[in-house]
């Protein structure tokens, strides 16, 4: 149950007619910080609970901790006991115990629900085989909250040639800027490059001279993260909902907009167990090579 009837909504205050303190424990996954500023972020995020907590009478103390994978969260959830965890979709799967946690909320941009990503090049005409590309040089965007485009590629090529990325393309660079990505490529310094097909999108509409690099494959739509709230222990059921309301109003706030800006979401919206469904068989086909 997500939201309460609108009656719930009235701002609470104590007996004194002051705010209600509130403590929030708050896990990071590291890699929703590869090109900002982590104390940037925190504050951001800071300051967006403790508006929506004052608007509905409570005053929010929060703690963050950070975490690299799922492994390190599970050393410290037991001790840390977070309320909410920001996962990369990835940890989430690979997360070997999630009873004491629920997926909540995902991100939603241009429209959809996940990413896409396309394999794009100037060298190579569209759709050509991929088998040509062999002992070319590659771009892989690696943004904020995601490995999934090199993760694809990996697979991609595995799925064809029973060899990773690394053994096929004589160079594999990654950056988290997709400028840096693909106008290597477009200038011909670089033969491939891996993008989000959105930002590419966004930069053939500023530039559409970059309509003239092909695209030679694209994959499915993946959801790169997940917003997760502990399943139960709120001291307050009214507080618990109140968050999932600030979060997923978080697009229509000033404070909510800039922290969206930072962590480059543009929308949140409720979790559907399907979402994880091209991320679980992207996975599942890696672990097969693995093991092979």
């Amino acid at each position: 149950m997500l939201l309460f009837a609108s009656t719930v909504w009235g701002a609470l205050e104590n007996n004194e007619g002051e705010l209600i303190k509130k403590h929030l424990v708050v896990g990071l996954i590291d890699t929703a910080f590869d090109d900002i500023s982590q104390n940037d972020a925190e504050a951001a995020f800071k300051i967006y609970v403790r508006t929506v907590g004052a608007t509905y009478g409570y005053d929010v103390d929060i703690d963050v901790f950070y975490f690299a994978d799922e492994e390190e969260f599970t050393s410290l959830q037991e001790k840390q006991k977070p309320d909410v965890v920001f996962f990369e979709i990835w940890n989430w799967i690979g997360l070997a115990d999630d009873s004491y946690l629920e997926p909540l909320l995902v991100t939603f941009d241009e429209g959809k629900v996940g990413e896409r990503y396309l394999l794009v090049s100037k060298k190579f005409e569209d759709n050509s085989d991929i088998s040509l590309l062999k002992g070319s040089s590659v771009n892989v965007f690696s943004g904020p909250n995601s490995r999934l485009a090199g993760r694809w590629l990996d697979s991609l090529i595995y799925s064809k040639f029973n060899r990773g990325m690394d053994q096929f393309f004589s160079v594999v660079s990654e950056n988290n800027d997709p400028i840096q990505v693909i106008l290597p490529v477009f200038f011909g310094k670089k033969d491939l490059a891996v993008i989000p097909e959105n930002k590419f999108d966004l930069m053939a509409e500023l530039n559409p001279q970059m309509n003239k690099l092909s695209r030679l494959a694209s994959s499915e739509l993946f959801v790169p993260g997940v917003i997760c709230m502990k399943k139960e222990g709120w001291e307050s059921e009214h507080f618990h909902q109140v968050l999932i309301k600030g979060m997923q109003e978080m697009h229509l706030q000033p404070a909510g907009r800039q922290m969206m800006t930072l962590f480059k979401m543009s929308q949140l919206v409720p979790f559907k167990p399907e979402y994880l469904d091209t991320v679980r068989e992207l996975k599942s086909a890696l672990n097969r090579v693995n093991k092979s």
